[in-house]
């Protein structure tokens, strides 16, 4: 066994956030096609809602596989997280 520490599973990426961004990128999906910024306001609300979640559920993905990432990198996990 290595003498790697495990994270607890609330604060485990792999876990806890991937509800969270589904929750956060259909907030913010509607929040966006409600909003209707002129950018889509000619589309109808339905063609609105698939717009807006193509824009922000990759970006949501983009953010948690550079978490991810960033998580595997040797010295994660000591010291300060502001760090």
């Amino acid at each position: 066994m290595s003498g790697a520490k495990r994270l607890p599973s609330h604060l485990d990426p792999r876990r806890a956030w991937v509800p969270f961004l589904v929750v956060a990128g259909v907030v913010l999906t509607l929040a966006f096609v409600l909003i209707n910024p002129a950018s889509a306001a000619v589309l109808p609300f339905g063609v609105r809602a698939v717009f807006w979640a193509l824009r922000i559920f990759p970006a949501l993905a983009l953010l948690q596989a550079a978490q991810r990432s960033l998580t595997a990198l040797p010295g994660y996990g000591r010291g300060s997280m502001w760090i």
